[in-house]
């Protein structure tokens, strides 16, 4: 009788159980998902490093020179001559991965750079 009674009758305590272990499936399913997109982030990181050098940053007062990235694929002969290297340039601010910059002269250089 015990049988029928559990297959036929739904308690609402059956409800919040079956609710309570939908849920932790589901959180057990996204730690999963995390765990395994941390491991591998860990293992590109550590292949990333490997292979270039570590972060650069710089702090307000040096000098420094930025590449013009933008002229290594133009094709056009006015720009065949041009310096690939910027002239030297102080850094006066950091914000987070960017830079402002100014030259030696303490003009400030409009945009931001990043490394």
């Amino acid at each position: 009788m015990d049988i029928i009674n559990s297959t036929s009758i739904l308690r609402p305590s059956d409800a919040n159980a079956h609710m309570a272990y939908v849920a932790q499936q589901q959180l057990d399913g996204y730690n999963g998902t995390v765990q395994h997109a941390m491991k591998h982030k860990a293992t590109f990181d550590k292949r990333v490093l490997a292979q270039s050098p570590r972060e650069v940053i710089f702090f307000p007062g040096q000098l420094l020179q930025f590449l013009h990235s933008s002229l290594n694929t133009t094709f056009e002969t006015k720009c065949k001559l041009l310096p690939r290297r910027s002239p030297p340039c102080r850094v006066t601010e950091r914000l987070q991965n960017s830079y402002r910059l100014e030259t030696l002269v303490g003009e400030p250089m409009p945009g931001e750079f990043h490394a």
